[in-house]
C-alpha cells in the first residue's frame, strides 16, 4: 500500500486525495513520500 501511495503522489495526485483513497491521513502519506525520497524503497519497510 505504501508504494502505491508514493507512486500516486509522484504521478501528481495530492496527498489528501491519496490518503482518502487508501484511508490513511495525508500526513502519513507525506511521511511515506519523505521516507522514500530519503531512503528509497527500503524507506517504505514498516519500522517495528
Amino acid at each position: 500500500m505504501r508504494i502505491l501511495a508514493v507512486r500516486m503522489v509522484k504521478l501528481g495526485e495530492s496527498r489528501t486525495i491519496v490518503g482518502e483513497f487508501i484511508r490513511k491521513d495525508r500526513k502519513t502519506v507525506g511521511k511515506w513520500v519523505k521516507d522514500y525520497d530519503e531512503y528509497g524503497i527500503d524507506g517504505l519497510i514498516p519500522r517495528l
